[in-house]
């Protein structure tokens, strides 16, 4: 589909180029929502990482997805979070009423050039704790 103007910037394409838009949401053992989020990719990765564009689950994640099939490994993840409001498609999402607090997150995942692999958006819901490994090896 065509880059919002934000998955554009943060991507390093035009806005309206061709993008691949995944998007997914989360949910409690009672099957109720906790979480949904978007991930956008630059729309030339559909040739070489076609799995990008089926709604199924990719088993070892996207970036790593990615980087097994263009050698584009991720050096460093960038997230950003705030409170905030939830927008109408996120509250659909989500179950609640638009404008519900929610906390939202922006982040970017970037490759050993410099480039953004991935950008995604998040909303969760309150008393949903949002939790990231980090790891880094030794002499990297």
């Amino acid at each position: 589909m065509s880059a919002s103007k934000r998955a554009a910037e943060a991507l390093g394409i035009e806005e309206g180029a061709p993008a691949i838009r995944r998007q997914r949401t989360t949910y409690r053992e009672d099957h109720s929502p906790i979480s949904t989020s978007v991930s956008w990719f630059a729309g030339d990765l559909a040739a070489v990482a076609p799995l990008l564009l089926t709604t199924g689950r990719i088993v070892q994640g996207t970036t790593q997805y990615v980087e097994e099939q263009t050698g584009r490994g991720i050096v460093a993840t960038y997230v950003e979070h705030a409170a905030g409001a939830a927008s109408d498609d996120a509250a659909g999402e989500l179950g609640v009423p638009e404008g519900s607090p929610v906390l939202l997150s922006r982040n970017r995942f970037i490759d050993g050039d410099g480039a953004v692999i991935e950008y995604g958006e998040s909303t969760a819901q309150p008393d949903h704790w949002i939790f990231y490994e980090y790891s880094i090896e030794d002499g990297e």
